[in-house]
């Protein structure tokens, strides 16, 4: 239904919609109405009374009211009630959907959609029903738009808890959808990844793979979608390597940090990221949260030599957050002299408390990245 409706509204820019739902609807079936309804609709007489005759019983053992819900026979008699409600609105001639006893509404005047709703709810209580005052409204074109994706989305999520069958298709169709908008759904390509990663379904990762430069600033969530994807660590290995050789990555710092530290958490070593690493240290013009995770990365898989050179670098750098980073790499490395550690213990910046918590660890230890 939300689908069909985001079709509605893609075909007129100037419409609005509403929306309202019938409060507590299978219990305020009349179903004296119904077996009315039903007989006028050619259902055999023999036939309606025997469905009457049940739900006499029904209300009568289980003191309630109205129809059962669950079966799929309760929602095929719902309907026929509310056939009535169908044959009233189209005289209006709007545009309008039902799904059950959920209805949208649309049209291009606000106001007529107001009185519209008005008209309705007065056939609503000619059938014994009233709408839910706290779900009927009529939304703005964008707000329109924005609520059936959040309707929409928090039902393929619901689905997904229950683990249903058809669930995990619907997230497919609601990512692609997500890419194939103008412009492409930024929040709800956001939305899917990791629901995908969760699933380890690479149903998005030809896209991650041609995107990633592009929605450099989202890549944090990008890059830990593909890491989850089981048997894709050679793809991802390759892209990572070829973004550092062909993208100008001075210019996306967020980017140039995010790929050493997908590199980190999932071990992938590589003489070309630790080329590129090396690199990005010795940059000083680079901005200092990518040349701290390039030294982290050479501290935990660079070479076996690579410590001494670490403590090179530490001597001649300046920026306090490099030289913390260089620090931590330097004991990655398993080359950490003691008696640094212990000058730095009283060092009067920030370094002491990064030499003190060196100092106490038994190698080999893992130290957390740091969060961005």
């Amino acid at each position: 239904m939300r689908t069909e409706a985001r079709r509605v509204l893609s075909h007129n820019k100037k419409l609005v919609m509403a929306q309202t739902d019938i409060a507590s609807f299978y219990e305020h079936i009349d179903i004296g109405a119904l077996l009315m309804d039903l007989t006028s609709a050619g259902v055999p007489s023999s036939v309606a009374t025997k469905i009457h005759s049940f739900l006499e019983g029904f209300e009568s053992q289980c003191h309630t009211w109205g129809l059962p819900q669950g079966s799929a026979a309760s929602g095929i008699l719902a309907n026929a009630y509310l056939l009535p409600i169908d044959n009233f609105i189209q005289q209006f001639n709007i545009d309008f959907l039902r799904y059950s006893d959920d209805i949208y509404l649309f049209d291009v005047n606000e106001e007529r959609l107001r009185s519209i709703l008005q008209h309705v709810n007065r056939a609503l209580r000619a059938r014994r029903l009233n709408m839910s005052a706290n779900k009927t409204r009529i939304y703005a074109r964008s707000e329109a738009e924005a609520h059936l994706d959040d309707s929409r989305s928090d039902g393929i999520l619901y689905d997904l808890t229950l683990r249903k069958p058809d669930a995990i298709n619907q997230l497919r169709l609601f990512f692609r959808d997500a890419i194939t908008e103008s412009p492409e759904n930024e929040r709800n390509i956001k939305l899917s990844l990791p629901y995908l990663g969760k699933r380890s379904d690479d149903f998005a990762f030809t896209w991650a793979v041609g995107n990633l430069k592009e929605w450099h600033h989202i890549s944090p969530r990008i890059l830990r979608y593909m890491e989850s994807v089981k048997g894709k660590e050679d793809e991802l290995k390759q892209l990572l390597e070829g973004l550092l050789e062909s993208v100008p990555t001075v210019d996306y710092p967020l980017l140039e940090r995010n790929i050493f530290e997908t590199s980190m958490r999932g071990g992938i070593r590589s003489p070309v990221l630790l080329s590129w690493a090396w690199r990005i240290v010795r940059d000083r013009n680079r901005t200092s949260y990518p040349r701290e995770f390039a030294a982290r990365y050479i501290g935990l898989l660079g070479a076996s030599n690579d410590g001494q050179l670490l403590k090179m670098e530490y001597e001649g750098e300046y920026d306090i957050d490099v030289r913390r980073a260089l620090l931590v790499a330097m004991y990655e490395a398993d080359y950490m002299p003691r008696g640094l550690l212990k000058r730095l213990s009283s060092h009067p910046t920030m370094l002491k408390w990064t030499a003190r918590y060196l100092s106490r660890l038994q190698y080999p230890s893992t130290i957390p990245l740091p969060k961005f």
